[in-house]
Order: C-alpha cells, then structure tokens, then sequence
C-alpha cells in the first residue's frame, strides 16, 4: 500500500518539480511553467511577470547587457499520445527573437536567415550565443 501511495503521490507532484526560471538581463526572465510552456516575460514585481514577449516553446536563449536571443519552436499534437492535449515539437515552426534591451524593441518572429541579418544590423556581440535552457539552468 505504501509503494502505491508514493508513486501517487510522486506523479502529482513530479512535473511542478522541473518548473524554473533563468534570469536574463533587463528584468526579463525565461519561465517553465509547464513541460511544454516555456516564455520570456518581464518581471513586474516580486513573483509577478507581466505578458510573455516570446511565446512558448523557448528552447535556447543567450543574452547580455544589451540583448536577449532565443530561439522558439512551435509545438503540435503527438500522434501517438492517448491524451489529445499532450504536445510534441515543431522543428518545421522555428523562430528567433532579438530583444534590444537598450531601445525596448523585439525583432521577431524572424526565420534564421533574417535572424543572422537582424543580429549584424544591430551589431549583437558574436559571444550572446544560443545555448539550451538546460545548460544554463
């Protein structure tokens, strides 16, 4: 009885335990709230952020005092989940972000060809690179 009540009690509270956040510059922060609910919003006050300025799925972000990057795919239905609210990645919907921190402008959704002329235009340093959310975590 004991072993069922545990794997109970560890599937209810499993998924809150992988929900973080990643401190960006500029007051904005990446939020996982939910496996496939990943955002950049800003923070308004303690524990309160205000609307996401890139939609889920944020998958890699980099940034500096001056930039945020991050890369967003799309998600769609699985085709082999029994639930039909249970989300898989997108790669053919690929996305990137350029925050200018310094004029409060976001560039994007942009494909990666655009996102490569974007970041020359605005001179984005070579070392605010994309890495995966689990790296910086």
């Amino acid at each position: 009885m004991f072993i069922v009540t545990f794997s109970i009690l560890q599937g209810c509270i499993g998924p809150g335990i992988s929900n973080f956040e990643i401190k960006l510059s500029g007051g904005y922060s990446v939020l996982r709230t939910e496996p496939n609910r990943v955002i950049i919003s800003p923070q308004e006050a303690d524990d309160i952020f205000g609307s996401p300025v890139v939609g889920t799925k944020v998958v890699q972000v980099g940034w500096n005092e001056d930039y945020i990057v991050a890369k967003q795919v799309g998600l769609q239905p699985d085709p082999n989940a029994t639930n039909e609210h249970m989300m898989i990645l997108d790669d053919s919907r690929t996305n990137f972000y350029i925050l200018d921190l310094n004029n409060k402008k976001k560039y994007g959704p942009l494909h990666e060809t655009s996102y490569a002329e974007q970041r020359k235009k605005l001179k984005v340093p070579n070392d605010v690179i994309l890495r995966n959310l689990d790296e910086l975590r």
